[in-house]
């Protein structure tokens, strides 16, 4: 929420998630301001906000040390950065086995580990928080979970440039599902191990 502001700004780069999110606030009587925008040029001046959110997103900028600037960037002196970023351990292990047969190794997520993230934040933080954490999701069918990743999870997207191979990245992947499917029917439940991560920016703009 913006510091000087009555309501809150949003912002990513898929417009089709901005019209879910608008639809959402509507629906809930929440007053926020929705704009297309990129993790690693965020549009508004230093020190705007006292709490910077991103859930599950800043993690998927291409330039990971970019984003991170942009975060404490737009945040006030004393500010808080607050954001969620898959861990490398739990289900995650046996899914990006899957990825990682077919796509091409990127670099270290710097993200995913407390280590990574104080790289990434460096001497502009003057705390950071790191608490390991689990979300749960339900579908109907493995099927069902894989049709939603494929037109939403931006790792599953990219596989779309490898089309002779995607047919045999979806048995994969489904057999991977299977491995470590709690439901114990024909429905599908996977547990994902994630971190919540609170940084607290020093009181200088440093």
């Amino acid at each position: 929420m913006g510091r000087r502001r009555l309501c809150r700004d949003w912002i990513d780069i898929t417009p089709s998630l901005l019209e879910q999110a608008r639809q959402r606030a509507t629906a809930e009587h929440l007053r926020v301001n929705f704009q297309e925008g990129d993790a690693e040029a965020i549009s508004f001046p230093d020190g705007s906000f006292d709490v910077v959110l991103s859930t599950f997103g800043v993690i998927f900028a291409s330039d990971s040390h970019q984003a991170a600037n942009e975060l404490v960037r737009v945040c006030r002196p004393c500010g808080k950065i607050g954001l969620t970023a898959w861990a490398v351990t739990g289900a995650a292990t046996v899914i990006d086995q899957v990825y990682n047969k077919y796509l091409p190794p990127g670099p270290p997520d710097l993200w995913e580990t407390e280590e990574g993230l104080r790289l990434l934040f460096g001497d502009r933080i003057a705390s950071l928080q790191v608490k390991p954490r689990q979300v749960v999701y339900r579908f109907l069918s493995i099927e069902a979970c894989i049709h939603t990743f494929s037109t939403t999870f931006g790792p599953c997207i990219k596989t779309k440039t490898l089309e002779k191979d995607r047919d045999r990245f979806k048995a994969d992947l489904a057999e991977a599902y299977r491995q470590v499917n709690q439901s114990g029917d024909e429905t599908f439940v996977i547990a994902y191990d994630y971190l919540e991560v609170v940084a607290t920016k020093w009181p200088h703009n440093g």
